[in-house]
């Protein structure tokens, strides 16, 4: 995945937020049925057993292992045919506007740690039931696991919604320029030449997609490229803040606001994590 790409989807990542309506885990036996039409969101994962499911004449099989993400709005129906039970943990969501397109991600995924996911969806049914004052907190934090599980596993570099949607293809172009020209001096009028929109709707536009502003866009590339040749070079603070073009004292202002640290305390700290994993690496091939 570009880092354009990654950029956008941690801006999305950032304002997601969810409601939880419901958490358990249940089982489909030998000829259950349902057809469902809700306006929530659905997200399991199959335990055990195997079943059936039809999104809008669509069908999929239910696995062990597998995690489904089942969009609102959509004609559903979900079964088990089969001689045994088919346990599903399951939830029902409501995103809130706006953050994710969960509906244009693929239905089923296997997660990469099968284990991990299914102690996810316990907490989560554990937290639900809680009687704990912190028991949204808990909630939101396996809830939000799981769709990282759900998430690592989708082919962004092929599937992501983001890079086929209508309202990319006149941005690429100007993420690709702001990738290009970070030493440069970039304009708001500039940009929006590029997409060929007025000003005043291109920056709202320009939000609608990327969730932030121009400006606030251009400066985190900035950043993130900033701590980049920090992390990975031992070129002067001074020539960073050339290289992504702020002066040395912005850049310094606006790392620490946003890191909590300076330039060169960062550097000072990736340095010896980077040491202290090569010291690591090297006793493990000695011993």
């Amino acid at each position: 995945m570009n880092s354009t790409y990654k950029t956008i989807l941690q801006n999305n990542f950032h304002r997601f937020q969810a409601d939880v309506s419901m958490a358990t885990i249940s089982q489909m036996h030998t000829g259950f049925h349902r057809d469902d039409t809700p306006d929530y969101y659905r997200l399991w994962y199959v335990r055990s057993g195997m079943g059936w499911l039809i999104l809008d004449g669509v069908s999929y099989t239910l696995e062990p292992g597998y995690m489904y993400m089942i969009p609102a709005g959509l004609s559903q129906q979900f079964g088990n045919d089969g001689a045994e039970p088919c346990e599903v943990y399951w939830c029902h969501f409501r995103p809130s506007a706006g953050t994710l397109p969960l509906d244009e991600f693929p239905v089923a995924v296997a997660p990469f740690e099968q284990a991990e996911a299914e102690q996810d969806f316990a907490r989560l049914v554990q937290a639900f039931g809680s009687e704990l004052f912190t028991r949204e907190l808990r909630v939101r934090a396996a809830f939000l696991d799981l769709v990282a599980a759900y998430l690592e596993v989708c082919d962004f570099c092929q599937t992501t919604p983001l890079h086929d949607h209508e309202l990319m293809g006149k941005l690429e172009p100007v993420l690709a320029y702001i990738d290009s020209h970070l030493a440069s001096n970039i304009g708001v009028y500039d940009l929006a030449k590029l997409a060929f929109l007025h000003p005043n709707y291109f920056i709202g536009y320009f939000k609608s997609v990327t969730g932030c502003s121009p400006i606030q866009y251009v400066n985190n590339r900035r950043l993130e490229e900033a701590r980049r040749l920090l992390q990975d070079t031992d070129v002067r603070v001074a020539e960073v803040a050339r290289a992504v073009g702020m002066q040395n004292h912005y850049l310094s202002r606006l790392f620490r606001q946003h890191y909590g640290l300076t330039p060169s305390r960062y550097r000072q700290i990736a340095q010896q994590q980077r040491s202290k994993i090569g010291e690591e690496e090297k006793s493990e091939v000695e011993g």
